[in-house]
C-alpha cells in the first residue's frame, strides 16, 4: 500500500481540520480549569503519552525500513493514529496542567535501537511481534483508566482511543498469522 498524491493532500487537509479542532478544544479546556488529577491519572497521561511518542517513532522506522508492503503500511497507519491521539492527549494533559513528555521511555528507546539494527525479515517479523504485547498492554492501561480514572477528561480520551488500539492490535495479529 502507497499513499498516492490524492490521499497525502487529504491527509494534510484533516490534519489542518484537527489542527483547528484541537485548538478550540484546549481552549474550551483550559476555561474550564483543572480541579485535581490523582495520581493514577497523572501516571495514566505520561504512560500513555510515552507510548504514543514510540509507537510514532516505531511507525516511522517500519513505514521506511519494512520490506513487506504490509510492514510499511502498518508503519503509516501507526503513525497517523498515534500521531493524531497525542496530540488530542497534549490538549487534555495542558488543559488538565500536567507536564507533557516527548519522551518514550528508557525500555521503549532501546526497543527502538534494537529494530533499527534489524534488516529485511527480521525486522518484519520483529516489528509486528513485539507491537502485539505492546498494543495489549496499551489497551490494558486504556482500560483501567476508563474503570478507575479520576480525571473525565482522561477518561474520555482513553474511551475514543480504545477502539483503535483494539483495531491496530488486530491488524499485527492478521499480520503476524499471514506471516508479516
Amino acid at each position: 500500500m502507497t499513499l498516492g498524491t490524492y490521499t497525502v493532500t487529504m491527509l494534510n487537509g484533516l490534519s489542518a481540520a484537527a489542527s483547528g479542532l484541537i485548538v478550540v478544544l484546549a481552549f474550551v479546556i483550559v476555561q474550564s480549569g483543572s480541579h485535581g488529577v490523582s495520581q493514577q491519572d497523572r501516571s495514566f497521561a505520561f504512560k500513555a503519552e510515552q507510548a504514543n511518542n514510540a509507537e510514532i517513532a516505531e511507525g516511522r522506522l517500519a513505514h521506511t525500513h519494512g520490506t513487506a508492503s504490509t510492514v510499511r503500511a502498518l508503519g503509516s497507519r501507526m503513525v497517523r493514529d498515534h500521531t493524531s491521539a497525542a496530540a488530542a492527549l497534549d490538549v487534555v494533559a495542558r488543559g488538565e496542567h500536567l507536564a507533557v513528555t516527548s519522551s518514550l521511555g528508557a525500555a521503549n528507546a532501546q526497543q527502538l535501537q534494537r529494530l533499527r539494527s534489524l534488516h529485511g525479515q527480521a525486522f518484519d517479523d520483529a516489528y509486528v511481534g513485539e507491537s502485539i504485547p505492546e498494543h495489549r498492554q496499551a489497551i490494558a492501561v486504556l482500560q483501567h483508566e476508563i474503570a478507575g480514572g479520576s480525571d473525565l477528561a482522561l477518561r474520555a480520551w482513553a474511551r475514543r482511543t480504545l477502539p483503535a488500539l483494539q483495531t491496530h492490535l488486530s491488524l499485527f495479529e492478521h499480520a503476524r498469522r499471514a506471516g508479516r
